[in-house]
Parts: structure tokens; sequence; C-alpha cells
């Protein structure tokens, strides 16, 4: 039997290419994929398994995000967004679209 390499292919590296592509960044705790479409850079992981109780930095991923982290606030570069390749986070910015996991704008940037 033929079948097309399309067919075998479950989703995952076409996921993995298009988040790529597009600069999504992974929960470091989880690894759902998030993709901020605006908001600042300070991310709560909302997946099953975070469940809220992971923030990071959606520049670098890092985490805990301590104080000094975003000297300029959290709308602006982290202190590591020199060292990050690739780097086009910082210049949008405020909700976010889940395509794997659930993750929100932090409580600054919710709008009541």
């Amino acid at each position: 039997d033929l079948v097309c390499p399309e067919e075998e292919n479950d989703g995952e590296g076409l996921v993995d290419a298009l988040a790529a592509a597009q600069g999504w960044q992974r929960c470091p705790r989880c690894r759902a994929r998030t993709e901020r479409s605006e908001g600042c850079n300070l991310m709560t992981c909302y997946s099953p398994q975070c469940q809220g109780n992971t923030e990071y930095c959606y520049i670098c991923a890092a985490i805990p995000v301590e104080n000094g982290h975003f000297p300029n606030g959290s709308y602006e570069p982290c202190v590591n967004s020199q060292r990050v390749a690739g780097e086009t986070q910082a210049e949008s910015a405020p909700e976010i679209v889940p395509p794997d996991g659930e993750a929100v704008p932090c409580k600054c940037c919710v709008v009541s």
C-alpha cells in the first residue's frame, strides 16, 4: 500500500513548524504552547497541569520571574532579551490565544 507521508504525520511536526514560525512560547513547567497576541510579557499558565500556579516570562521563559526581571515594566523587554535569539515578542504588546494550554495576561493587563 502506498501511504502519503502527510497522512503518516500526526500533525505534531506541522504544529512545531508553525509555532517556530510564529514565535510561540512554551510554558517552562508543563510545555503547553502559548501565543501572546497582546499584553505584557508576564504570563500565567492555566493548563491542566499548572492550574494558574506558574508565572513565566514570555520572552525568555524564565521561571520564577523575580523583581528586576522587567527593569522598564513587563510591557518592555526583559533583562535576558538581548540573549534570546530571534527576539520579536517584545515588539508586540495584551489577550492570549492558547493553541495548547491556556495562558492569560497577568493581573496588570486584565481590564475590568
